[in-house]
């Protein structure tokens, strides 16, 4: 005994859909990565950038000695994921932002000798021009009371 397929089962069929069209998948990467720019680590294209890091601006560019701990936020162009900010000609831990954005942290609380450093930031692209951040001696006037100052002495000669 045959039995008929009811309306509902004939309507529920799965409709045939179009195979996909084969792309050219690059050596390395997949098929997620092939509209990725440049420089993109999604999808595992790690393509480096084709021009290597701008740095535009830190923030801040001073500290003072003996001060907590702060984040330097360092801001220009053509970041990837593998950027890292190298202070003083040395490697900090660095968070990736955005393209335009990285940070690390300066510790002035454990800095000694006042002056200027260099900071640039780095990628598989290149290396930045530098920029330099300033660690300052803290000032004594800053804590010492202000004395009050003695009016200025007006001459007494006659004029001729």
């Amino acid at each position: 005994m045959t039995t008929k397929p009811t309306q509902e089962q004939l309507q529920a069929k799965p409709v045939p859909q179009a195979a996909p069209t084969p792309q050219e998948v690059p050596e390395g990467g997949s098929l997620a990565s092939l509209n990725e720019p440049p420089g993109s680590s999604i999808g595992g294209n790690t393509e480096p950038a084709a021009e290597p890091p701008e740095l535009l601006d830190l923030e801040p560019e001073v500290a003072v000695i003996g001060e907590p701990d702060l984040t330097l936020t360092c801001t220009g162009e053509g970041f990837t994921a593998d950027t890292k900010i190298w202070f003083n000609g040395g490697e900090e831990a660095t968070v990736y932002v955005s393209d335009t954005v990285v940070t690390t942290m300066v510790r002035p609380s454990t800095a000694t000798t006042a002056g200027e450093y260099e900071v640039t930031v780095k990628n598989a692209a290149g290396e930045s021009e530098p920029l330099t951040f300033e660690f300052v001696e803290p000032t004594r006037a800053a804590t010492a009371k202000a004395k009050p100052k003695k009016p200025a002495k007006v001459s007494k000669k006659k004029r001729r």
